[in-house]
Parts: C-alpha cells; structure tokens; sequence
C-alpha cells in the first residue's frame, strides 16, 4: 500500500475526533489528489493498446490491400468547342455521344487515382474554350473492405468506452472540490394537502367560506377531513347541499353544525364548552382526505359525558350515543 493512502485510512480512522477529518468532503479531496498523481488512465490506456496491438496490425494490412487492389477513376474525355445556349453551331446529341464513347473506349485501363484528381477545373486553350469539370466514374469498393473498416472502428470505439468508463466511475477530476451548495429554490416542494386552498377572492360560482372556532387549539372537520388549520378560510362550490362541520378541542365538548354553502360569503364561528371536573378529552376520528366521500355524521350531544349531580344521587337517564368516535356507522 501507497505511504500517502496508508495516511489518509489512519486519519480517516483516527479514534480521537480531532484528528480525524472535519467533513467527508475533505477526505474526499485528499484521495482524489492521490488519484491524480497515479496515473492509472494512462496505465489503462498501454495495457489496452498492447492487448489489440495484433488486431490493430492485421486490420491495417488488409486495410492497406485494400486500397492498394481498388480500381481508379476513369476520366472522361473533354469537350471542346463553345457549345453554350447563345451558340447557333455545334455537333448534334448523336454526334457528341458517340464522340464520347470512343474516347472512352481509346483511354484503356485508368491507373489508380491520386488524392486531388476526384474533382478539378482546367481551362481549355483558345479564347472560346469552355472550362467544364472532370467527371470520375469510380468502381464500387468490395464488401469484405467496408465489412473491415466496420470492424476497425468497432475497436476504436471500445477502446474509448473503456476509458471513458473509467473515468466515471473515478468520478471524474476533483468534481466535489467545486459543488456548489444546493439553493432553497432547487428543493422540490413537498405534497400539497387536499384541503381546497383559499384564493383571492371568490367567484360567482362559488362561497367564501370562514370558520372560526374557539379555543384557539380547536381541530376543524369539513366533511369528515380535516383542514389543517383555526381559523380556516377556503373558496367551495355554491350549492344548496348541507356541509358537515365539527369542531373538537381536548377538554372540551365537540360541536357539530350543517350548512349549505350557497351564498358567496359564508361565516361560521362556533365557541366550544369546556367540560366539567372529572371530564375526559374527545379524542377525533381519524381523518380521511378531502376527495374522499363524506357522510353526513349525527350530532354530538350537547351535555357532558360526566354530568353528574355533584349533590349526590344518580346520574340523568341518556340515550346511547350513536355516534363511533373511531370512524365507524
């Protein structure tokens, strides 16, 4: 093992706090510098040269074979004469194509082509002579040199991904040195609660609903879900149908009011009683989400659990609460 990664481990593992790092960043930047100085890209790149050093010599013989059998350009010949449009003489089609025919045929066996001869310009001599371009007519190349090229550049290719892959999975050169801390703004919101929001202001469409209820600590259900919040303010659609609201408050007796929310401002203030000595707290049922379907739930009763006569004697004779507290019907 290196001296200087030796170093790092036993600071890292240091078992007195102030000798080890402060921050893992800074353990991060030390091992990234001995990387660095190692040089293990370079070293990966010769063992992957000398591993396809024999498939590299045989590809670029056959490559050089190739080229070396493939057959030139044939030149066709020029045409002399100013044949343009203004011109009232020249040879007729007939003429000219079989002109350049024999041409053709007198020229024999083209020799290889030569790099700068695909495309050229030459002026012809005489003052009327027509500058024209030289056509190629080139052989088609074989399918087992275009089948090695595929393969050549295959390897090329590979031996990059493996390098490439090397250096990301290093991470890449002192990345975290230069991270720049994550801005409030790029933190994704959290969910949002389904209880409707309050906007500006209501529409014609819908009620500006406000409902107070006192102590401050009050719970609020709309409808069997909970909104959040004392006081809570929100925009519902205007209808005539009747609204469940209930508010509980430990140490005190629960409230149940229905309502419609058919104007365009609706003001519900609700003050709840505490309970006498010996009282329990309402425990609330357990909240659904505001898209869930809400039933319509039977109203508390409005004295207490614990009403007794502190005189003495029996307690009133009372129904049985119909209402579950946990939820149930």
């Amino acid at each position: 093992m290196a001296p200087e990664l030796r170093r790092i481990i036993e600071r890292a593992m240091a078992p007195e706090a102030k000798d080890r790092y402060a921050t893992a960043h800074a353990m991060r930047v030390e091992l990234e510098t001995f990387l660095a100085g190692r040089g293990q890209l370079a070293d990966f790149g010769i063992r992957t040269t000398e591993l396809f050093a024999k498939e590299e010599r045989e590809l670029r013989q056959r490559i050089d074979a190739h080229l070396a059998n493939a057959a030139g350009a044939t030149e066709l010949l020029r045409l002399e004469g100013n044949w343009g449009p203004s011109s009232g003489s020249g040879p007729s089609g007939g003429e000219s194509v079989s002109s350049v025919s024999s041409a053709v045929s007198s020229m024999g066996t083209p020799a290889p082509p030569t790099p700068g001869s695909l495309t050229q310009m030459s002026s012809l001599g005489g003052a009327g002579a027509l500058a024209t371009p030289v056509s190629v007519v080139a052989t088609p190349a074989k399918s087992g040199g275009m089948v090695l090229a595929i393969a050549g550049v295959a390897v090329a290719l590979l031996v990059v991904a493996g390098v490439a892959g090397v250096y990301l999975m290093r991470g890449g050169s002192k990345v975290g040195a230069n991270d720049a801390p994550v801005s409030p703004s790029s933190v994704p919101a959290g969910p949002t609660s389904g209880v409707p929001t309050a906007p500006p202001a209501a529409s014609a469409t819908t009620a500006h609903v406000v409902i107070r209820v006192s102590p401050a600590n009050a719970q609020i259900f709309v409808d069997s879900a909970s909104v959040g919040q004392n006081p809570f303010e929100a925009n519902y659609p205007r209808s005539t149908d009747k609204h469940t609201i209930r508010a509980v408050a430990p140490g005190h007796a629960p409230k149940v009011e229905e309502m419609a929310f058919g104007s365009s401002e609706v003001s519900i203030s609700l003050s709840l009683d505490r309970l006498g000595g010996g009282g329990m707290a309402y425990v609330p049922p357990p909240t659904r989400s505001a898209g869930a379907s809400a039933t319509s739930a039977a109203p508390a009763p409005t004295s207490t659990p614990m009403d007794i006569d502190p005189r003495g004697g029996k307690p009133p004779k009372r129904d049985i609460d119909p209402h579950d507290p946990y939820g149930g019907k």
